[in-house]
């Protein structure tokens, strides 16, 4: 529930915000085997890859306002985006 919270502050509607929530754990899942506890939560491992999906959808969704066409998937990748 706290992914799901702490997304659904930062975008508009519900729909984005689960489905960022489902892109939070599908990564999450993915990258399982790598993770490391390190004296870190686990919880805290996930919020950093709620970070940077965040900060992809926010570059994906200012891109989109101003009449550039990069998807959100490009910008989670990091193709197409400013600055990179």
């Amino acid at each position: 529930m706290y992914v799901y919270h702490y997304l659904r502050t930062r975008v508009e509607t519900d729909e984005d915000a689960r489905d960022l929530t489902q892109q939070v754990f599908l990564k999450a899942f993915a990258a399982l085997p790598r993770y490391r506890t390190r004296g870190i939560p686990f919880k805290a491992w996930l919020f950093q890859i709620d970070f940077h999906l965040i900060n992809a959808y926010g570059w994906a969704v200012t891109s989109a306002r101003s009449g550039n066409s990069v998807s959100f998937y490009d910008a989670l990748l990091g193709q197409t985006v400013p600055g990179r």
